[in-house]
């Protein structure tokens, strides 16, 4: 009997162990089951994460390939255009290159032709100037309405130069005229226009001229009919011509020349002429 009691003793705490360790058993199980559970739910939470954020680079990646894309139709549009603009260097420099061997080529020429074209200007001067030998430019000679200039010019040789008044009426014009101006509001009232007198042959300008002396202390003056380019340095070299006669020098033009004791003058106030001294060079006039 005492053994019996034992065995169910025994046989009853066994099973009571064995609830007691399955209890804990599946307590074990329900909590590793719930980490296992929270840790697959946070492996899929950073898998989810990870495949968004490659999702969000994929797209990062198709606009590069878009930009790409574009950039490279880009820079084939420019090396188009640069090959194209290289094509049209090569070109310029090569039509540069033939332009730039012709003026080296055609250079002594070219400066023949200035050397021409100067040559022919101061011809052109020397030929106006003999067109012009017989003319008289007088000044300060009173200005009427309705006049007869060139009674006038003959009355002024008499009374004024005491020129002999046959040998005034010896004496033939081609045309005596006042130069003109512009429009009648540009004539000053103050100074006449000056007079143009022409005469047929050169020796009665030379007649007239041996009796210039007599204008002495008078207004009236007279000169030679000079193209501009003479006039013009007569203009610039007058001030040196007048100083050089109060110095009581022998001063005086000769066509475009000024000529001072004997010298050819050839100060400062020659710089800007051009032609001084060249205009009537190897040229007789007579």
């Amino acid at each position: 009997m005492g053994n019996e009691k034992e065995d169910r003793s025994s046989a009853f705490g066994g099973r009571k162990r064995l609830r007691e360790n399955g209890s804990q058993t599946d307590e074990d199980e329900h909590v590793a089951a719930m980490t296992q559970r929270s840790s697959t739910d946070a492996r899929f939470d950073d898998l989810s994460d990870k495949l968004d954020r490659v999702l969000s680079a994929c797209k990062q990646i198709e606009s590069l390939k878009s930009e790409i894309i574009t950039l490279r139709s880009e820079v084939k549009d420019l090396k188009d255009s640069l090959n194209f603009a290289q094509e049209n260097i090569t070109q310029l420099q090569t039509e540069l290159a033939k332009t730039t061997a012709t003026v080296e080529e055609h250079g002594d020429d070219l400066d023949s032709m200035d050397a021409d074209i100067e040559a022919l200007k101061r011809r052109n001067i020397k030929l106006e100037a003999y067109t012009r030998r017989e003319n008289m430019r007088i000044y300060n000679v009173n200005e009427e309405s309705e006049e007869n200039i060139e009674d006038v010019v003959r009355n002024l040789f008499v009374s004024k130069m005491q020129i002999p008044p046959e040998a005034v009426k010896a004496i033939r014009f081609e045309r005596v005229h006042r130069i003109p101006t512009k429009t009648s509001s540009q004539r000053s009232q103050s100074r006449p226009r000056p007079v143009i007198a022409r005469v047929s042959h050169y020796q009665d300008k030379e007649f007239v001229r041996s009796f210039y002396k007599n204008l002495k202390g008078t207004d009236i003056g007279i000169s030679d009919d000079f193209p501009k380019e003479i006039e013009d340095i007569h203009k610039t070299l007058y001030p040196v011509l007048k100083k050089a006669k109060r110095d009581q020098k022998k001063a005086f033009f000769n066509f475009d020349k000024l000529i001072i004791d004997g010298q050819l003058y050839r100060g400062k106030e020659i710089k800007n002429l051009p032609y001084y001294g060249n205009i009537m060079k190897n040229f007789v006039y007579m």
